[in-house]
């Protein structure tokens, strides 16, 4: 049973991670992040969180098996759903 809900946690991370890429791309539209997607990169979905601060972010990586990740970051303040940083290497 664990394993299941660990699945279907990790499918919604997922979910949520396209989501938001694909949102972001249309936000801020330049040729790089459409292009990561469209080239077949995964969506990688990290989580930091403060608890002092009740601050929490979600980072977004592009990433594609047997190749370098794309050198591209995108960090989103999870209480807000906003953009907080671009970070491009």
């Amino acid at each position: 049973m664990f394993d299941t809900m660990l699945k279907h946690l990790g499918a919604g991370l997922l979910v949520a991670g396209v989501c938001l890429a694909h949102a972001y791309a249309a936000d801020y539209p330049t040729p790089v992040e459409g292009d990561y997607i469209a080239k077949g990169f995964n969506v990688d979905l990290g989580t930091a969180a403060a608890p002092s601060t009740n601050h929490a972010m979600w980072y977004l990586n592009f990433s594609k098996q047997n190749e370098r990740n794309a050198p591209l970051s995108i960090v989103i303040d999870a209480n807000t759903g906003k953009v907080e940083k671009v970070i491009k290497e």
